[in-house]
């Protein structure tokens, strides 16, 4: 599913029928009982591009739609906001509790500017101010913070407003490691077993968070420090193998900077991220 403007939708799809093999040696994989299925836009024709609550609100149901039929909703698109309605869209069983792994070089916890509305600065405080319209607070581990791009005040916010949560920051990336795994997946594991009350887990990647050299088509490029390529592919690939991961956002897109490179890469996600899974359902 792709929230989009500009053309970033063609952009991702002319990857798409060269993603990887169905039969994968290096990974002894095979997805041929893997159905992925490209459900198409969130279409805003009639909807002004400022009325950004709508585009919200249409993607939210779409996602919702698809979790209640027991499918995982992988939402690509541009700015920030749209983990809002992903998030709330992925809440749909009561009673189970939700974690969120946030891959992202900010906390996006900075007061509305304009009259409470949604911007991609101020969803995650919106999010959790409107917990009482969920199942609960969520708990959070943040990945990747960069200290020039966030707020203290918005990090407070986050300390005050969530159940549970720890923020790695990107000087810190390298100090998680182990001789077993690699950093990426160091990284993910440590962090789904601090979520491990959790029932249920949203994972979340601002491309802004790559390093720069690796992914340079996004608004806000990363020039020190940052997930490698291979950290995040190792991301997708443990995330599509852990039954607790029910659904994915990526953000941050901007193909009117650079398309080619940056759509290979998230093509690329989705096929690791698909590579995980195949082990999950034939389990």
């Amino acid at each position: 599913m792709i929230a989009s403007w500009l053309n970033l939708q063609d952009c991702l799809r002319r990857f798409w029928d060269r993603l990887g093999p169905i039969q994968n040696p290096e990974y002894d994989a095979d997805l041929s009982h893997v159905h992925v299925s490209d459900f198409g836009n969130i279409a805003y024709e009639n909807i002004p591009t400022t009325d950004v609550e709508k585009i919200l609100e249409k993607l939210q149901q779409k996602v919702s739609l698809f979790r209640s039929k027991g499918s995982i909703p992988f939402v690509v698109g541009g700015t920030k906001e749209l983990s809002f309605a992903t998030i709330r869209g992925t809440q749909v069983t009561p009673g189970r509790k939700l974690g969120v792994i946030n891959l992202s070089d900010t906390i996006d916890a900075q007061p509305c500017y304009d009259y409470n509305k949604i911007d991609q600065c101020s969803w995650l405080r919106v999010l959790l101010e409107k917990k009482t319209e969920m199942n609960g607070n969520i708990e959070l581990v943040c990945l990747g913070s960069v200290g020039d791009r966030i707020t203290k005040e918005g990090k407070e916010f986050i300390e005050t407003n969530t159940d549970k949560h720890n923020i790695i920051f990107n000087k810190d990336l390298s100090k998680h490691t182990s001789e077993a795994l690699s950093r990426g997946a160091s990284l993910f594991k440590e962090a789904l077993n601090f979520l491990s009350a959790c029932d249920e887990v949203h994972l979340i990647l601002s491309l802004e968070v790559i390093n720069s050299s690796f992914c340079p088509g996004v608004s806000n490029p990363l020039t020190v420090g940052g997930f490698t390529v291979e950290d995040i592919t190792d991301i997708f690939l443990e995330a599509g193998r852990s039954s607790k991961i029910v659904s994915v956002d990526i953000s941050g897109f901007n193909p009117a900077v650079e398309d080619f490179r940056t759509g290979r890469l998230i093509s690329a996600l989705i096929y690791y991220f698909v590579l995980g899974y195949s082990s999950r359902v034939k389990q």
